[in-house]
Parts: structure tokens; sequence; C-alpha cells
């Protein structure tokens, strides 16, 4: 297939169950025709939901959404653990509650399992799942839990911005769902491993929906079925959304059409001609604040400001319009 190079922007697909991120990326590369597609923030198999993928030029600014927070909604069932920590894995161990137990957890509205939650919110370290894609000596963690080996996995730190019970069902299965809006590296199979802990019952992951990854949203999503019809409609560039919106939580300069060409060409800047539009668009700024460099309406690059003894210039890091 030939590569489509006017093709570029975000997509925001809603993943099925079923199949990898990585896969997804895969099939829009086939529906595009273009080879550069990167996604932001790996979502597991058997979970659903928002994946934003990143098409041609684009691909450049996934950089910049790594660290977006992330909002999912989960069910976790009681009765077992599982070895992945979802309903993917070898249950063990775990049981259900007797029936004097749930009359006291129904009693006081399950006081005990929202308060949980309650406590999840602040900064905490995190186990994360021997099924996990962390990299061990070169290699995902997963590989070695496949072949039945534990491996060494450092807690990390995270951080649980909100979290809110969405409803806890005791018949036909005793389950609780959630929502939980978190940083990026948080397991949600690790919260109801902990909860199943928690309450001594044993509980896992059963369905696990991606809803927002900053503030980029579920409801704007795109299903696979749909990009597939507008692959074969020959239409797939109506699934675009503008890559603004990749860096739109960055702050904004705006750079002159000399500017622009110089830019454009890969020519150094003066700091002294840009400090007075950094400092209104981000007070505080240092080297480590990235601006996005506006003219007329489109994205020319990110850059942000270099200062040493030898020079004070304005760094481009990543430059997107070329035309």
């Amino acid at each position: 297939m030939v590569e489509n190079q006017l093709l570029s922007g975000l997509i925001l697909a809603d993943k099925p169950e079923g199949i990898t991120s990585f896969r997804m990326d895969s099939l829009v590369r086939r529906f595009s025709g273009v080879k550069k597609v990167g996604h932001v923030g790996t979502l597991d198999p058997f979970a659903t939901g928002l994946l934003p993928i990143c098409v041609g030029s684009s691909t450049r600014l996934i950089r910049y959404m790594d660290d977006y927070d992330k909002t999912y909604e989960c069910k976790t069932v009681f009765g077992a653990f599982s070895d992945t920590q979802d309903r993917t894995g070898t249950f063990y161990g775990g049981r259900t509650p007797t029936d004097d137990e749930m009359v006291v957890m129904q009693d006081n509205n399950f006081s005990a399992i929202r308060s949980f939650f309650d406590d999840l919110v602040g900064d905490r370290l995190q186990q994360p799942p021997q099924y996990s894609a962390i990299k061990i000596s070169g290699r995902p963690a997963y590989s070695y839990a496949r072949k039945g080996l534990e491996v060494d996995i450092k807690p990390r730190r995270i951080s649980i911005f909100s979290t809110e019970v969405l409803s806890i069902e005791v018949q036909p299965i005793f389950s609780v769902v959630f929502r939980v809006r978190c940083s990026k590296g948080t397991y949600i199979r690790s919260i109801c491993q902990e909860l199943g802990e928690f309450t001594g019952y044993g509980a896992y992951a059963s369905s696990l929906r991606r809803t927002t990854c900053g503030a980029l949203r579920i409801e704007d999503a795109v299903t696979l079925d749909k990009l597939e019809e507008l692959s074969r409609q020959d239409q797939f560039s109506k699934a675009f959304l503008s890559d603004l919106l990749c860096v739109e939580h960055l702050p904004q300069i705006e750079v002159g059409v000399d500017e622009t060409n110089a830019i454009r060409q890969g020519k150094k800047l003066p700091l002294q001609l840009f400090e007075e539009r950094l400092i209104s668009a981000w007070p505080s700024y240092d080297e480590s604040t990235r601006y996005r460099a506006m003219s007329e309406g489109k994205l020319v690059a990110v850059v942000y400001p270099r200062v040493s003894e030898e020079e004070s210039i304005l760094k481009i890091e990543r430059m997107l319009y070329t035309q």
C-alpha cells in the first residue's frame, strides 16, 4: 500500500474487548495507509474504551500526552483472587460472604467498602502486578509470569485524584462498580486485588473501561466498526481530529510569518524576541516549560526557552508545520 502522506491527526478510538492496543495501531495503519501510527496509554486486551491514536506527523506529539491523568470505570467481582487480577486469569482463594456478614454490610450500606475507596485518594505506592508490561531485563514481566516465574517488581508512586462507588450488587453475584481518576501508571486491577485483600473475600476486575484521557472523552470516540466502515468508503479522513488536541494543555505563544519561516528552516531564534510572550503565557516559565507555537491558527512547533553561557534561544523541540 502506498503511504498516504496527507492523513495526519488524532483519532479517538473506542477499543473493543479482546484485542491489544497495538493491534488497534495495526488496524489504523491498514485503514489509513499511513505507516507512522502510535497510541497513548496502553489498555489491557480485556479492557475497553478510550484509546487516543496519533497518525502521521502527529506521532511526534505523543510524548506530550504520556502524562495525562485517566479515568476508568471498573466492575469488581468478589469471591476469588485471580493471578492476572482480572477475569482472564486463573482463580484461587477467596470466599463468598456468609448470610450474616451480608446482612451486616447491607445494614450499614457497605460503609467499609465505601471507606476503602475514599481512603485511596492521594499519593501512594502501588505494587504493579506480575502480569504487566513493565520491562524486566528487557522483557515484559508478563512473559515471565506466563512461565510460572515471579520477578521482583518495585512499587511505583501513583496518584489517585478521585474515586466514586457507582453501584454495589448482591445478586446474582456480589460486585461493586467504581470510577477512579488517576495518574499514569496506575493499575486498576491492583486496586481490585487490594479490595479483595481488604475484605478478605478476594476480588478481581470483571470489566474495565477507560472514559477519559486528559481532556479527551469517550463520548467523542469512534468504534472500530465505524473506522473500518470509513476506510471502505474511502472517507477515513473523517475519523481525524486536529492534532492541536494533543498539546492544547501547553501554554500558547503566537509567532509571526517571518518567525514561522525561521522555524521551518531550523534557524536559531533569539530568546529576547519571545520573552514577553513567554511570560504572558506562563509567568513562571523555565527550561522545563513547553509551549505550542501557533501561527494563524496552525500549530507550527513545540518550543522551549534554552539558556546557556553561549546563547539564549527559543529551542525547537518538535516541528509540525512544514508547508
